[in-house]
């Protein structure tokens, strides 16, 4: 209970979905796995993520998802957060200079 998709996620840290995705693959969090997202394993032993699995009821194609956990959401949002913090002050930093 209380796992949360990529799009739950980026909208409850106020975060660009293309910003998101590349911070994630950048800081080795997530990758794509064919048409799928995945969590890089430390991660899901960590207890960040976990990998639905299912058959869809319409179509009865396969179908595997993973999700934030709470402790994931938790987690990225304070990386997440740092990460804002830091662009922030690159960008007072700049405006200094131009000044």
């Amino acid at each position: 209970g209380g796992a949360k998709g990529f799009r739950e996620v980026a909208k409850l840290l106020g975060a660009n979905e293309v910003e998101f995705r590349e911070y994630l693959v950048a800081n080795k969090i997530m990758y794509r796995l064919g048409d799928a997202w995945a969590a890089y394993q430390n991660h899901a032993d960590a207890g960040r993520f976990v990998v639905k699995t299912g058959v869809a009821a319409r179509n009865e194609h396969a179908f595997t998802t993973t999700r934030f956990t709470p402790k994931g959401v938790e987690w990225i949002a304070g990386l997440w957060g740092k990460r804002s913090a830091q662009l922030a002050q690159v960008g007072e930093a700049r405006h200094e200079y131009i000044d």
